[in-house]
Order: structure tokens, then sequence, then C-alpha cells
């Protein structure tokens, strides 16, 4: 009798639930990250750039067992996609369209999506190394934490901040400097490492944070939503032509499959069991 679930079942499952595990991890980081926490920047990063490199690489897996009758990629192709991120997403999004059912079927890359991936690929291949490089004196790649801060958090602030929300975040910031102003010490660093020394400039930066972290785990996820459609419907397709080894994979990756005004209200990723 055929065994119903192989080894490679397994093994699948080991790497998905990996896959979300670290990205579990990661959102949850990304929602709490500030200027007074930059560790929480780095773990964010660690958490998501494996996990999308994980999904990635099973997606890119899965659609070459579909696509070559059964067979698996060698380890020296898998191994030549290393850790470059964008290289990944861009060869999911050419084979993407033949498993991902709409409305999750296109690949989110707008100005945000494309710096989200450039900050994480970098991070993968390069930059999680920043502190140590820099204390050697081998500095490779720039800081992440302000390139996220620079490249994702300013467009965040740019798009979703209005301009009546701007207004009444500036007479709340006004607010707090008038009470607290003159009877507080400010001894703080943003994300790139300047000197806040007022108080209206340090609840300025508290008040754009919220937005920078909750906006930016909805892109993240928009991302790991389109990544988890692919999934689905690979899973879907070699379980018909009996490839056990995806077999009831899309019983994980379908709660991934959740609109916008979801994840924007997300401050985690599901567990399973």
């Amino acid at each position: 009798m055929e065994n119903e679930f192989p080894p490679e079942w397994h093994a699948v499952g080991r790497q998905i639930d990996l896959a979300i595990a670290q990205i579990r991890s990661g959102i949850a980081a990304l929602g709490k990250a500030n200027h007074a926490a930059g560790g929480l920047y780095t773990q964010a990063f660690f958490g998501l750039s494996i996990g999308l490199e994980r999904m990635a690489k099973l997606a890119i897996v899965a659609d070459h067992l579909l696509t070559h009758d059964g067979a698996f990629l060698t380890d020296a192709e898998l191994r030549g996609y290393n850790h470059n991120l964008g290289r990944l997403l861009t060869a999911c999004e050419a084979f993407g369209p033949n498993y991902a059912e709409a409305p999750y079927d296109a690949r989110p890359n707008d100005p945000i999506h494309v710096a989200i991936v450039q900050v994480l690929s970098d991070f993968a291949q390069t930059t999680r190394y920043f502190n140590l490089n820099f204390l050697s004196g081998t500095v490779r790649g720039n800081d992440p934490i302000p390139a996220w801060w620079n490249s994702v958090g300013e467009a965040i602030i740019e798009r979703h901040v209005s301009i009546a929300a701007a207004a009444r975040i500036d007479a709340k910031v006004d607010a707090f400097q008038r009470i607290y102003g003159q009877h507080a010490d400010v001894f703080h660093h943003d994300e790139g490492g300047n000197q806040i020394r007022d108080f209206r400039a340090l609840a300025l930066r508290s008040e754009q944070t919220a937005y920078v972290q909750r906006y930016g785990r909805m892109y993240v996820l928009q991302i790991v939503r389109w990544l988890g459609a692919i999934l689905t419907g690979e899973s879907r397709q070699c379980e018909e032509r009996g490839f056990l080894a995806f077999r009831g994979l899309y019983e994980t990756t379908m709660p991934l499959l959740q609109p916008d005004k979801y994840l924007l209200s997300r401050k985690t990723v599901y567990e399973r069991g």
C-alpha cells in the first residue's frame, strides 16, 4: 500500500511551519519596533527575511514538481537562489498566475512593497552582519534600520498620514510639549542614530511610528498573502496529480488569504494547532 504521507510530506510541512513561525515572530516585532528599541527591528528583519525566503523556495519547489512530472529541484538548483529575496519573488511572480486565484494572484509590487523587499533582501544577504562588520571596520551595505525607516517608514507616513491626521498629530505634540517640555530632559536617538533632544521631536516620532508599525505589518502581510495564494493553488494541483509531498498544504496557507482590512488590524499571524 502506498504511503499517503511520505517523508517528503513531513519535510514540506516542517518548512511551512518554520516559515510561518518566523513570519509570526517578525510581524510581532515589527509592530513594536521603534527608535528606542532598535533590537526589535533586527528581530523583525530576521524573522521576515527567513520566513519569506522559505515560503518562496517552497513555491519554487512545488512549481518544479508540477512542471517536471513529479521531479524535485536538485540541491544545486535550489542553492542557486541563495538568500536573494528579490530574485526568489521574481521567480514566483513568473509562475504565480498558474496557481494563485483572484483577488490575490498578482504580486504586491508598489513602491512600498519594493522597498520592503529591498531592505529584507539586503538583510538576508549582507546587512544582518552590519553591526559586527561596522565594529570590525568592514562595513558592507547600508544600516538596515535607517534603511527601513527612510525607504519604508517615510513612504508610509507620506501615503497614510492625511492632512487632517497631520494636523491632529501636530496639536497633540504641541500639547505634550507645553505640558512636559519644560520639565523633562530628552536624550534619545532616532532610527538613523541622530539625537532627539526636545520633547516635541520625541512625541512626533512616537506618533509617526504608530503609523509605520501598523501599515508596515499590512504591507508585509500582503506579500505573505500572495505567496500563500500561490502555495494554496500549487498544493491543490499537486494533490490532484498525486504528488503527495504537498498534500493538504492549503489547510495551512489558506488562512493567510485575508482582506487588507483584516491585515491592517493584525498584530501577529495565526498559529496553527
